[in-house]
C-alpha cells in the first residue's frame, strides 16, 4: 500500500517535472547549447582537414604489397583490395600522393581486433583523405587499427571523430548539471519547495523524480551521436551495449553531482553560471580543443585521469575506436563510486526553504536547526492562587 502510493507520488511528480521543463525555453536553449556549438566546431574541422583537398592516389606497387602479404589484415585483404582499387593512380599524368603500409599489430591490439595496422602516409599537404579512410573502413579494417599521417610523421587527426566521446559528455553535463540544478533551486527561490516541505513527500523521493524527464532527453540527444558514428562508420554495432553501460554509469555520476549542488543552492542566476562553468570546465579539460589522444604522453596520463576523461575515455573507445588510457571498467567503478556518494551526501544535505540557514522559520522541514522549544508553564503565585 505505501508501495503503490509511494510509486504513484513519484510519477506525478515526475510529469508535473516534464511538464515544467517543457515551458523552460531558455533551460532547453542552455542544455543543448554547448553540444551544438562543439558539433559545429569539430564538423567544420573534420571538413577543412579531412574532406577538402586534392583526391588521394596510391601507388599501384603499394596494392600489390597488400595482397602479398595478407596474413596481416586477414579477413580483409581481398575487400581491401577491392576497395582501394579505384584509388590506384593511373600513370597518366596522375601521380601517387599517399602511401600506404601494413603493420603487424600489437599483441593487445591483435587480440582485440584480429588484425594488422594500416598506415596512410600523405605526401603533401591538402590532400582529402576522408574517402580513403572510409574504403578501408568498408572492407573491414577497424577504426582504431588505421592511422593516418603527414610526411613528416605528425598525426593527421579526424576531429569529429575523436571528440564524439566529447560531444556526449557535453550533452551529459548540460542536461545532469545545468538541466536539473537551474530548475530546482528556482523553485526553491520562488518558495514552491517549501509548500511541498509540508507535505510528508521524502527527499530522496523529490530528487529521483527530477530525473525521468531529463534522462528521456539525454538517450534522445545520445542517440544523435551514435547515429554519426554509425552514419561515419566511426563506430562498430558490437560496441554499443558497452557504450550503454558507460551511459547510464556517467549518468549516475553527473545527475548525483548536479543533486549535490542544487540541495542547499538559492539563487537560480548563480546557479546557472556556476554549473555552466562547471560543464565547460569538465568538456575543455576532457579534450574538445586537442584531442587526448594527441597529447604527449605525460599530458595524456594526467588529461585521462580527470573527472571529465572518466566519461570521455570509455565513451570514445566505444563511438570512435580509440584506445584508453585505462581500462574501462576502472572508468566504470570511478562513475559508480562517485555518482552514489553525491546522491547520498545530496539527500542527506537537502533543504527545502530558500532562507539562509540559521533562519529558517519554525516548522520547515528539511531544515538544520530545531524549532525553539516551548516555554515552560509557570507555577501560579501564591497570591494569584488567593485572589
Amino acid at each position: 500500500m505505501l508501495a503503490a502510493t509511494k510509486r504513484r507520488a513519484f510519477w506525478a511528480l515526475a510529469r508535473t517535472d516534464a511538464s515544467d521543463l517543457l515551458r523552460e525555453k531558455l533551460t532547453w536553449a542552455s542544455m543543448l547549447a554547448l553540444m551544438l556549438v562543439l558539433l559545429v566546431i569539430h564538423t567544420s574541422m573534420w571538413l577543412a582537414f579531412a574532406v577538402t583537398g586534392s583526391a588521394p592516389r596510391i601507388a599501384q606497387h603499394d596494392l600489390a604489397a597488400i595482397s602479398a602479404t595478407p596474413q596481416l589484415v586477414e579477413p580483409h585483404a581481398a575487400a581491401i583490395t577491392e576497395q582501394l582499387a579505384p584509388f590506384v593512380a593511373s600513370g597518366t599524368g596522375e601521380v601517387a600522393n599517399v602511401t600506404l603500409r601494413v603493420d603487424a599489430a600489437a599483441e593487445s591490439t591483435a587480440a582485440e581486433n584480429g588484425t594488422g595496422r594500416v598506415t596512410v602516409t600523405l605526401r603533401e599537404s591538402g590532400i582529402g583523405w576522408d574517402p580513403l579512410w572510409q574504403a578501408l573502413r568498408v572492407a573491414g579494417m577497424p577504426a582504431g587499427s588505421i592511422d593516418v599521417i603527414a610526411a613528416e610523421g605528425e598525426p593527421m587527426p579526424d576531429f569529429l571523430r575523436l571528440n564524439l566521446g566529447t560531444e556526449f559528455l557535453a550533452v551529459l553535463a548540460s542536461v545532469a548539471l545545468i538541466g536539473t540544478t537551474v530548475p530546482l533551486v528556482a523553485a526553491r527561490e520562488r518558495g514552491m519547495l517549501r509548500l511541498l516541505g509540508t507535505t510528508p513527500l521524502s527527499r530522496r523521493l523529490f530528487l529521483a523524480s527530477r530525473i525521468p524527464a531529463r534522462l528521456a532527453l539525454l538517450l534522445a540527444c545520445t542517440a544523435g551521436v551514435v547515429a554519426i558514428g554509425l552514419a561515419r562508420r566511426y563506430t562498430e554495432v558490437s560496441a554499443l551495449p558497452r557504450f550503454a553501460v558507460t551511459v547510464a554509469l556517467a549518468a549516475v555520476m553527473l545527475f548525483g553531482v548536479g543533486a549535490v549542488f542544487s540541495a542547499r543552492a538559492r539563487k537560480a542566476e548563480a546557479s546557472q553560471s556556476l554549473m555552466a562553468g562547471i560543464s565547460l570546465a569538465l568538456v575543455f579539460s576532457a579534450g574538445a580543443v586537442l584531442p587526448a589522444e594527441l597529447l604527449p604522453t605525460p599530458a595524456r596520463f594526467a588529461v585521462g585521469l580527470l573527472p571529465g576523461s572518466w566519461i570521455t575515455e570509455p565513451a570514445s573507445a566505444d563511438l570512435a575506436g580509440t584506445t584508453p588510457l585505462l581500462p574501462v571498467p576502472a572508468y566504470w567503478a570511478l562513475m559508480l563510486v562517485t555518482g552514489i556518494a553525491c546522491f547520498m551526501l545530496a539527500v542527506q544535505r537537502f533543504t527545502w526553504d530558500a532562507a539562509p540557514t540559521g533562519a529558517n522559520p519554525r516548522g520547515a522541514r528539511g531544515t538544520t536547526d530545531p524549532a525553539p522549544p516551548d516555554p515552560a508553564p509557570t507555577a501560579p503565585s501564591p497570591e494569584g492562587a488567593l485572589t
